[in-house]
């Protein structure tokens, strides 16, 4: 009998995307694992990840892993849905079961249960329409008789849109990533990934995985935000301020009230800049700011539009572990190059200002920590207005804070601390410049608690 080489290898593909639901104008990126297996040693170890440097003992022979990683192709197709025969601009979900029985030449396609109901005191007026033109078709009475039958009568259920005859699958693009466009929307995705035998070049057919998305939806439009007015001085500079909790992306999923493909981090930088450019605020503070997306996004994309940027992320060593090591949040001041100039800037961190007493003898807080130890921080910066006048109320220099103090319903006192740590330090620091100060951040609180009293 022939034995199989234990030098074969068989490769294995996941595939998955971020979201079901594309959005125009978001890339999406696939996340894509391709593992090999040696074929003798499925049973043994049936999920073996190999890497270039691992070695297998098979049969009593070491086998040296020399490409574990097959290269990959990537394909992409769209295709257009069935539009709903109301409502052209939505798809279709459901379908009229009689008009299928009944052979009609224009079925019935609806966005929506609702929408089928609304429409079928006079949709079965085209039934009995289709059914009297049937009694003059000569065919099986029995099949005519209960196609008459159904068409007076409201179905009994309505199906899953089935596979669009005459609608093909049209290639789009075959590279690793897709970003929607507006030709795209309405129509489903597929991706199509395909291993490539290192040797010869070709395709490896039955290493393949497939993903069919939703269809495509439109970038939605910004929200309409309420606005506060403070009113203007006439005798000092005017200059906006724009404070924002962002959602760091590794809270987002916590969130389950909100669409899956809302909350992908793709969809909501492009939606969170679209927003703070909109607004064009002299001064910006940003809570809930992941350090990675600061570096990587927020900080070269404000540089772009003229903004200068500081940031301060949150005292603990092991917010999140991923892949690219520990994922850390803080909080982030952006303020226009063109109009301020930074003359000092001071980081707190209130864990090193809780009372020694808290620390030596610590009441342990439910989640088995010292209470007052929640490692949040407030950045604190001095900006002078460029060309400011000295004579202006303002002096030309502002003390601005911004912080992210501590959630939770049982954590008031935790807060209360904070935010009274805080107060003493900027009073420190205005006091010795005679200077006003501006305090932005989430205080996980509303005005008439406790916390507000600490000012």
């Amino acid at each position: 009998m022939h034995e199989e080489n234990p030098n074969t290898y068989e490769y294995i593909l996941d595939l998955r995307v971020p979201s079901d639901t594309p959005v125009t104008g978001v890339k999406i990126t696939p996340y894509v694992v391709a593992r090999v297996r040696a074929r003798n040693f499925l049973q043994s170890n049936p999920w073996l990840k190999l890497t270039p440097l691992t070695v297998v003992k098979i049969r009593d022979q070491f086998v040296f892993n020399a490409n574990p990683q097959p290269p990959i192709s990537f394909f992409w197709f769209r295709k257009k849905l069935i539009a709903c025969s109301v409502h052209p601009s939505i798809p279709a979900t459901v379908q009229c079961i009689p008009c299928v029985e009944l052979n009609m030449k224009e079925k019935s396609y609806h966005c929506s249960a609702k929408c089928f109901s609304s429409e079928w005191g006079r949709h079965k007026i085209c039934h009995s329409n289709a059914a009297a033109e049937s009694k003059t078709t000569p065919g099986n009475q029995q099949e005519l008789s209960h196609q008459i039958r159904r068409s007076d009568s409201w179905p009994q259920s309505l199906d899953e849109i089935p596979e669009q005859e005459g609608e093909e699958w049209v290639p789009v693009a075959s590279s690793e990533t897709y970003e929607p466009s507006n030709a795209d929307i309405n129509c489903l995705l597929k991706l199509v990934c395909v291993a490539i035998d290192s040797e010869n070049g070709n395709h490896l057919s039955l290493v393949q995985r497939r993903v069919i998305t939703n269809p495509v939806i439109a970038f939605p439009a910004c929200s309409t935000r309420r606005m506060i007015d403070i009113g203007s001085n006439d005798d000092g500079p005017a200059f906006s301020v724009l404070s924002y909790n962002i959602l760091a992306d590794i809270h987002a999923k916590n969130h389950l009230c909100c669409p899956t493909w809302a909350l992908e981090w793709e969809y909501r930088q492009q939606k969170l800049l679209k927003e703070i450019n909109e607004y064009g605020a002299d001064i910006i503070c940003l809570q809930e700011v992941q350090e990675n997306h600061y570096k990587d996004f927020f900080e070269p994309k404000l540089r772009n539009h003229g903004y200068s940027a500081l940031y301060k992320r949150k005292t603990n060593t092991n917010e999140l572990y991923s892949a690219e090591g520990y994922i850390y949040e803080g909080c982030a001041i952006f303020y226009r190059g063109d109009k301020f100039e930074l003359t000092m800037k001071e980081e707190v961190e209130f864990d090193k200002n809780a009372p020694i007493e808290a620390l030596e003898r610590p009441e342990q807080g439910q989640d088995g920590g010292i209470p007052l130890l929640k490692h949040n921080v407030a950045l604190v910066v001095v900006l002078r207005l460029k060309n400011g006048s000295t004579g202006c109320n303002l002096q030309s220099r502002i003390c601005l804070a911004n912080t992210h103090l501590c959630a939770g319903k049982n954590h008031t006192d935790v807060r209360v601390f904070q935010v009274t740590t805080l107060i003493h330090k900027l009073q420190e620091i205005a006091q010795s410049q005679n200077i006003p100060i501006l305090i932005c951040g989430d205080l996980n609180s509303t005005p008439g608690r406790l916390i507000f009293f600490s000012y």
